[in-house]
């Protein structure tokens, strides 16, 4: 639920809480885990919290700065919040530590990305 919508009605806005409010208590119990703070990131972002997903993103960047999830999902933020280059950069960066391409392409959250020429470079 949480990767696939945006919080835009009521009952989703409800689910994007609650999910936030059980990943900040797996943060709570270990404020280092780059997995944790990435969903944290997307759920902030996602929320149109784009100043806190970019800081928790950078702290998770910090402590796992060869994980590719780390990197696609600072390429997500960015891309929701319409930052084009760094998002590019950031596949990128993802690809060339082993996310997937296959992945990269499906993503839905990705469409605004997916005409540019830059794009077509890093998935195929």
């Amino acid at each position: 639920l949480v990767v696939f919508t945006t919080a835009h009605d009521e009952h989703t806005l409800r689910a994007f809480l609650e999910a936030e409010r059980l990943a900040r208590e797996r943060l709570a119990r270990n404020s280092r885990d780059p997995g944790t703070l990435i969903d944290v990131a997307w759920i902030a972002a996602m929320l149109g919290r784009f100043d806190e997903a970019q800081q928790l993103i950078s702290t998770a960047r910090v402590l796992a700065p060869t994980d590719p999830y780390v990197h696609f999902y600072d390429a997500l933020v960015r891309a929701r919040m319409g930052d084009t280059d760094p998002a590019f950069d950031r596949l990128e960066t993802a690809v060339e530590m082993g996310y997937s391409r296959v992945l990269i392409r499906a993503e839905p959250h990705l469409a605004a990305l997916r005409g540019s020429t830059r794009f077509a470079e890093i998935t195929d």
